[in-house]
């Protein structure tokens, strides 16, 4: 099978906010996120307009014209009318284009699997991948106080050849794990089930492609208070030294486009180079996802 790369990723966030301003504030004690994570990312756009903004930095950088686009959203409340404003915006007014959505902070695995089969199938020879999403009234205090929703869009572009003079990632496997559990309700269970899936797919997928833990030089997850995320790191049988935090500071929790966002700040900050292989990981409702990387 061809190869598929990850490239001209970039992202737009809202303006930056101090957690201290939260009105949860007044309730609940937010010391933790004030310490952890400090700020998030709070913007008046429309989540479909972010999502063009971040489109339009991509295809900025690359030759080309995209004939498939892929919207990922949970908080766009009609996704259905304004992917058309998205690509009317971009002039992809002829370009095929679909919605992916269910897995709430989860679902880049999800797209970047409906954009390689795609590729693969030679329906598509580029595919253009947005993520879009915004607080929109909603707390912006996770569950757990993990961290703190920033508003925010990220987008790249998903092609069998890696964009010319922009760096890559080659996507070299996917590994889901699910498992629905509508009858859990203590939150130690929740959190064992986690544990086990996150363990459960690191495994399969080093198995599916004959490699070994050890290959990865960073592992990479949303952004989490740092004890989460080490814990996570942990969960999934690897060393904690190999976490590279995203900037949780100021961004905060940026939905499904943290683990793009973290990818492309990483590189521009040189913590990331070419030949590192990155274990990318992310959480759904049900499930844990693993992306194996190489930076090109």
């Amino acid at each position: 099978m061809q190869s598929t790369y990850i490239s001209a990723v970039r992202y737009v966030c809202g303006e930056r906010r101090d957690i201290r301003e939260l009105p949860e504030t007044a309730v609940t004690d937010l010391t933790h996120l004030v310490d952890d994570i400090g700020y998030f990312c709070q913007s008046d756009q429309d989540v479909w307009s972010m999502a063009a903004d971040a489109a339009g930095c991509t295809l900025a950088t690359a030759a080309g014209r995209p004939d498939l686009v892929v919207y990922v959203t949970e908080n766009d409340p009609e996704p259905v009318r304004t992917l058309p404003r998205i690509l009317d915006r971009l002039g992809l007014q002829e370009a095929a284009h679909l919605v992916v959505s269910g897995q709430e902070c989860g679902n880049l695995p999800l797209a970047l699997q409906v954009a390689q089969d795609a590729l693969s199938a030679g329906r598509s020879g580029a595919v253009l991948l947005v993520l879009a999403d915004a607080a929109l009234g909603r707390s912006r205090v996770m569950a757990n106080g993990l961290s703190v929703f920033s508003d925010a869009a990220a987008a790249c572009l998903v092609t069998h050849e890696p964009v010319p003079d922009t760096p890559a990632f080659a996507l070299d496997a996917i590994h889901t794990r699910t498992c629905v559990r509508l009858d859990t309700h203590a939150a130690d269970e929740g959190v064992m089930s986690t544990v086990m899936l996150a363990a459960d797919t690191v495994t399969e997928l080093c198995d599916s492609t004959g490699t070994e833990p050890d290959c990865f030089t960073h592992v990479v997850l949303p952004n989490y208070r740092p004890a989460a995320r080490t814990f996570l790191t942990g969960a999934m049988r690897l060393p904690p030294a190999r976490l590279l935090p995203g900037p949780t500071n100021p961004m905060g929790h940026a939905f499904s486009s943290d683990v793009l966002i973290t990818l492309q700040e990483r590189m521009v900050t040189g913590h990331i180079k070419a030949g590192d292989r990155v274990l990318a990981a992310v959480a759904g409702p049900y499930s844990w996802s693993c992306l194996s990387l190489a930076c090109r």
